[in-house]
């Protein structure tokens, strides 16, 4: 029988359903592979590299999710300590669970973090969409809000810090009200969490200004949708284990959500972003 009142999304083995093993739950780089795994371990191996991780380090992840980072980081990076920081309490106990050696996590929104020490390094994956809030809002107030980030990761940072950003942007199309409501809408059906407000690319910019050098910049919108395309593979061909363990209903918001997602992408309402940024300053 159908666990029509379960949570998927308080599940890890809901998301090992149809994304990766860790899970990642955000775009992957699927150069020279054809595999989710290797995919989604290419992108972490970017990440980590657009930061400037180097053997030794202190990294902090901001929006760590799951730790899939977090874990990398520390086994395939070199880093001495990989600290997350993430509101959700779910995701927190997942990542103290596995208890990897050189991982530690606060479960509390960025905007609270005071940290005894400052870091090496910084890598934020979709972690920008939530700090813009979900509410409608304009240049100013977007900017002000991102600001609000980079002059935190400047003040929990040593000088000549990296800090590495993906993010979900605001495509060369633009994204009208009626389709950023209804992504919305299904993402909170899909998961019962509420979502993000993808920025706008040169909002992002103008608030690390004076904070943050910019190294370089690249968008990934195409990698999106090919990730978007296994998720929904990997969806579909699951559908009856999914259906029976936490209902029809879970089943089909998942994949009208990520058939949304992909829409957005493939007519270019969104795209995806990685940045790589170089602390200022001596103090």
């Amino acid at each position: 029988m159908a666990q029509a009142d379960s949570t998927p999304q308080e599940d890890v083995d809901y998301l090992w359903a149809w994304a990766d093993s860790r899970p990642t739950l955000s775009c992957a780089l699927w150069q020279d592979t054809a595999d989710l795994e290797k995919a989604q371990e290419r992108k972490l191996e970017r990440i980590a590299e657009l930061a400037g991780v180097r053997p030794g380090m202190d990294v902090l992840d901001v929006g760590c999710g799951f730790g899939g980072m977090l874990d990398h980081l520390v086994r395939h990076g070199g880093a001495r300590s990989a600290h997350g920081i993430d509101p959700d309490g779910y995701q927190c106990r997942e990542i103290l669970r596995r208890a990897t050696p050189g991982v530690s996590v606060d479960c509390l929104p960025y905007a609270a973090f005071r940290p005894t020490r400052r870091f090496d390094a910084v890598v934020s994956i979709s972690a920008l969409e939530y700090v813009t809030g979900s509410g409608v809002q304009g240049q100013r107030e977007e900017v002000t809000a991102l600001r609000d980030f980079f002059l935190r990761a400047h003040q929990w940072t040593k000088p000549d810090a990296g800090l590495a950003v993906e993010v979900v942007v605001i495509g060369p199309k633009g994204l009208d009200a009626a389709t950023q409501q209804k992504g919305r809408d299904m993402l909170e059906e899909a998961t019962q969490q509420s979502s993000g407000r993808p920025p706008a690319l040169p909002n992002i910019l103008a608030a690390a200004q004076g904070l943050w050098e910019l190294l370089s910049v690249r968008t990934h919108r195409q990698d999106w949708v090919r990730t978007l395309d296994a998720w929904h593979s990997r969806a579909t061909g699951a559908r009856e284990a999914i259906s029976a363990r936490w209902g029809a209903k879970a089943y089909d918001a998942t994949i009208h959500y990520l058939a949304l997602e992909r829409e957005t992408f493939t007519t270019g309402r969104l795209s995806a972003a990685h940045l790589a940024f170089r602390r200022t300053g001596e103090e």
